[in-house]
């Protein structure tokens, strides 16, 4: 497997252009700016948690300080990675272990970002504790 600009890094900017978005996170961004600008300003991507424990496991987005972070789910629909067997068996590992730190995870399809991006954003803001 190849190495990502990013390992070295415990997280990035959300503007950083070395680790680029998905479309999925594309869209997720692009519903905080205009709907929530304001929590754009404490979100890291790519954050990686579990660096001490050995783990190269990383948050799609972050917000370290309320320890709540979102993924996007974004081959919900095409079969993708996150779906199948041993993808879903991973992603349940990791979220498991994120869980026993005292993260909470909220998921969201880009459709879901799209189709009531103000459902979206109340959830993330209640989560968030605001």
């Amino acid at each position: 497997m190849a190495k990502r600009k990013t390992d070295d890094k415990l997280y990035v900017s959300i503007d950083d252009e070395k680790a680029p978005l998905s479309e999925g996170e594309r869209t997720f961004v692009f519903m905080l700016r205009v709907f929530a600008p304001d929590l754009l300003k404490s979100v890291v991507r790519e954050f990686q948690f579990a660096r001490s424990e050995g783990r190269k496991w990383r948050m799609d987005f972050a917000w370290i300080e309320q320890k709540v972070y979102v993924e996007i789910d974004g081959g919900a629909w095409t079969y993708g990675r996150h779906s199948r067997g041993l993808g879903i068996e991973q992603d349940a590992e990791k979220e498991n272990f994120a869980a026993s730190l005292g993260w909470r995870r909220l998921r969201f399809t880009p459709q879901m970002c799209e189709r009531d991006p103000d459902g979206c954003v109340a959830i993330l803001r209640k989560t968030l504790g605001g």
